[in-house]
């Protein structure tokens, strides 16, 4: 569901946190089902961080437009998200993980390694 209200109980953790942000608020599910009428039953939700940057960083470094959003980037961030879609490109179909490109993501979204568990 674009745009929508999101319904959850009072006393979920997601309801205490996000009662009062003035910034947009975006989540990811893992699984979705439409429903009659507009809506949507979702399961396994991740809240990303408040604001729309975030989201814009992962729509860029993936090569999809994120005009939408009107984020407020830097150029280097910007620069950072289309060199990370440059790096994915070139790994084809491999599926081995890329210590290349788990150091440009991190440092696109500002993750110390020391925040990540040792592939």
């Amino acid at each position: 569901a674009k745009g929508g209200q999101a319904f959850m109980p009072w006393h979920s953790l997601a309801a205490a946190a996000v009662h009062d942000t003035q910034q947009p608020l975006f989540a990811v599910a893992a699984s979705m089902l439409d429903l009659p009428g507009g809506g949507a039953r979702v399961s396994g939700v991740t809240l990303l961080e408040p604001g729309c940057e975030w989201l814009a960083k992962a729509l860029l470094a993936f090569g999809l437009d994120c005009a939408h959003l009107e984020p407020d980037l830097t150029d280097a961030e910007v620069e950072a998200a289309a060199d990370f879609d440059e790096t994915c490109q070139g790994l084809g179909d491999n599926l081995s993980c890329s210590r290349a490109a788990l150091a440009e993501l991190m440092a696109l979204f500002q993750v110390a390694q020391s925040q990540c568990f040792e592939p």
